[in-house]
């Protein structure tokens, strides 16, 4: 091995482990959504276990470190029976609040008629037959080249 292979080896070893630093030194998803919450909030959204309902309220953020891992979570007073509720603020994608609350259901279920396939149940009841024009057109353009064709003398082949 020449001196500028041995230097060209090395140079792609130094820029490996540079890469490796950098990606080490990247901010996991959690650290970056812990950064998107301040640490006083004027209004959040709440779900209460007790009253069993929505509800908006002042938030505070409280973050500690577990196993070396900083966690944290958005807390607030319920204005009917003044228990704290808790909201997640690193791991959101695993926020209770998500799965029981009214709210997020009526959101999640606004848009789901625009959704509905035409294999869906509940399809033909919303739409009724939008294709059925299209449908029929294409019948007839077909039943023209099949026209065309026996005219010309072509002749199909039989499958069976």
């Amino acid at each position: 091995m020449n001196e500028i292979e041995r230097l060209t080896q090395r140079t792609k070893e130094i820029q490996q482990d540079l890469a490796k630093d950098r990606e080490r030194k990247k901010l996991k998803p959690n650290q970056r959504m812990d950064d998107d919450v301040p640490q006083f909030l004027k209004s959040y959204d709440f779900w209460c276990d007790t009253c069993r309902e929505d509800f908006v309220s002042s938030a505070r953020k409280t973050s500690y470190r577990l196993d070396g891992h900083k966690i944290s979570t958005i807390r607030g007073i319920c204005p009917e029976c003044g228990k704290e509720a808790i909201r997640y603020a690193t791991h959101r994608d695993q926020d209770p609040y998500y799965n029981k609350s009214r709210k997020i259901r009526r959101q999640r279920n606004e848009y789901a008629l625009d959704f509905l396939r035409a294999d869906q149940y509940g399809f033909k009841t919303q739409y009724g037959e939008p294709y059925k024009e299209f449908i029929k057109r294409m019948i007839r353009i077909d039943k023209k080249k099949f026209k065309k064709r026996m005219e010309i003398g072509l002749k199909l082949n039989n499958i069976r």
